[in-house]
Formats: structure tokens, sequence, C-alpha cells
């Protein structure tokens, strides 16, 4: 059984035959398929970054959400994970998540933003209608009393 026959009477580039199941024709021909791969597989990571995106779009706003809201974000990341790494439907991800892809959980993002917004505010960083909802306790009448308030802010 020939797997690759080559015709002496055609130039190098025009082999024909069947490669790993596969039948090319000639070599010029890699180009489209290596196109459409290269195409496809950038679609499906752009398609990925922005499933992430969309997670972590205004999450600062999911603060207080019940915990069952916050778990189907969740395992929208999860999932996400697993198509990176190529993980089984029910492999665990957690320390995947974790260890291999440095991303945090879900309720981790939406706090990690309110503490960033906050330190912005903060350091005059943020747009002036985050920062005028941030005021230093000193300056809320009812709460000059406390300890904190004369306390340093570093």
């Amino acid at each position: 059984m020939h797997i690759l026959s080559i015709d002496r009477n055609k130039s190098p580039l025009q082999i024909s035959g069947k490669v790993a199941g596969c039948v090319v024709r000639t070599l010029k021909n890699f180009r489209a398929p290596i196109y459409w791969a290269h195409r496809a597989v950038f679609f499906a990571i752009a398609q990925l970054s922005r499933v992430i995106s969309t997670v972590d779009y205004c999450n600062s706003l999911l603060a207080g959400v019940p915990q069952f809201q916050l778990d189907r974000l969740q395992s929208v990341l999860n999932t996400a994970a697993r198509l990176l790494i190529g993980a089984k439907k029910h492999d665990r991800i957690k320390h995947v998540l974790r260890d291999r892809l440095h991303w945090l959980r879900v309720p981790q993002r939406v706090q990690f933003k309110l503490c960033l917004l906050t330190f912005k505010a903060l350091h005059g960083l943020a747009p002036p209608y985050i920062a005028d909802l941030c005021r230093p306790v000193t300056l809320v009448g009812s709460r000059q009393r406390l300890r904190s308030a004369h306390s340093p802010l570093d």
C-alpha cells in the first residue's frame, strides 16, 4: 500500500498522496488549511478573552449578590479554564485556576475590584464621580469621634 506517491514528471511541490488520513495534493495547498486553522484558533482565543472580560466587566456591582448567582459566573470561568488547559468536564479546576492560570475566583475578583476602586479614590486616581463617594472618616460628622478617624491612612 502506497502512502505517498511522487510523480517524477512534476516539480517537487507537486507531491500527492495520503498523509495521516488527509489527502494532500500539493504542498502549495497547505496555505489554505494553515490559514483557516490559524484563523479558527485566534477566533477561539478572542472569544475566550471576551468571556473573561465579560465576567470582569462591572463586577464591583456584584458586591452583596447572593452566592448562587456568583456560582453561575464561576462556572463560566471554570469552563473557560477547562478549555484552556484541556481538562475534562468533571476534573477539579479550583487549583488550576489558582496555581496554573493565576485567576481569582469570582467573589475574590469582586473584592479585588472594590479594593482597587477604593485605593484609586483615596489617592486621587479615580474619576470624580467615584472619588466623591469615598470620603475620609474625619470628614463625616457622626464618625469624627471614632479612634480610626484620627489614625493615618498609610
